[in-house]
């Protein structure tokens, strides 16, 4: 008689049931273009990119800077801001690798819940940019009064930025999904906060140069160390050459409770 069971072992006991294709985003919709998932499940050292072609980026594990492990998360647990000094960022080499956040003709999507204690100031969640020096860069923010503003930066003349969206706000003290599409060469940008409508903003001005930004990868601050975030951030994930449609951002919210790509 065969046996019952199959598959045969990996190291550290059964596979991954979501990594198989059971259960998560990926077995609707496939992992095409994920270039970093972030899961904030690590009890300590730093986040691992979680997704399978991680190598896409080199160095793209998160290194904590004083935020904190542990914290319970819409899925799994997050990671904890304290809306002063922390952050987590990628190592500095090899920069190029996040070209595809500000490549000129180049599209990408960007997902990360949040959740904040407080907006009394402008919480940075993404960034990818020194507004410093003049370069090309991208950030996902929070404004004080919950609106999200994303910046894509052409050598410090803005091509997008949306300060001001108008389909609801992020609020404090609860968990919400904020996505993002930008497209150089249809010069289109989406905002969404939860299942509410998409924003598209178009009309942009194109990227005309392909520069290597002199800024290292941050989640919860902006790279110049400033607009911290001040409360949770989880589930994260950038995709390149790769734009969620409205019926997949609707599925990754998943009425609130969040669906894990793996």
């Amino acid at each position: 008689m065969a046996p019952l069971f199959q598959q045969p072992f990996m190291s550290g006991g059964f596979p991954s049931m979501n990594r198989a294709g059971v259960g998560g985003f990926n077995s609707l919709y496939g992992d095409t273009g994920l270039k970093a998932y972030w899961k904030f499940n690590a009890a300590s050292g730093n986040i691992p990119n979680e997704s399978i072609d991680a190598s896409a980026i080199a160095n793209s594990e998160l290194v904590p800077n004083g935020a904190t492990h542990g914290a319970t998360g819409l899925i799994g647990d997050a990671l904890s801001f304290d809306g002063t000094n922390d952050d987590a960022q990628a190592d500095n080499s090899n920069l190029s690798d996040w070209d595809f956040l500000h490549t000129s003709g180049g599209s990408f999507s960007a997902v990360a819940w949040v959740y904040a204690d407080n907006w009394t100031g402008n919480g940075a969640i993404l960034s990818c940019f020194n507004a410093d020096t003049a370069q090309n860069g991208f950030f996902l923010s929070v404004d004080s009064d919950g609106t999200v503003r994303v910046d894509i930066s052409n050598n410090l003349s803005l091509v997008a930025e949306v300060s001001k969206n108008t389909s609801g706000t992020v609020g404090t003290g609860g968990w919400h999904m904020i996505s993002t599409t930008f497209d150089d060469s249809a010069n289109v940008l989406t905002v969404r906060i939860d299942n509410n409508t998409r924003e598209t903003f178009s009309s942009l001005t194109s990227l005309n140069a392909t520069g290597t930004t002199t800024a290292k990868f941050m989640v919860g601050a902006l790279t110049v160390g400033a607009w911290w975030h001040d409360g949770l951030i989880d589930e994260v994930s950038l995709w390149g050459s790769r734009l969620l449609s409205t019926t997949e951002e609707e599925s990754l919210y998943n009425s609130g409770a969040g669906l894990e790509i793996y």
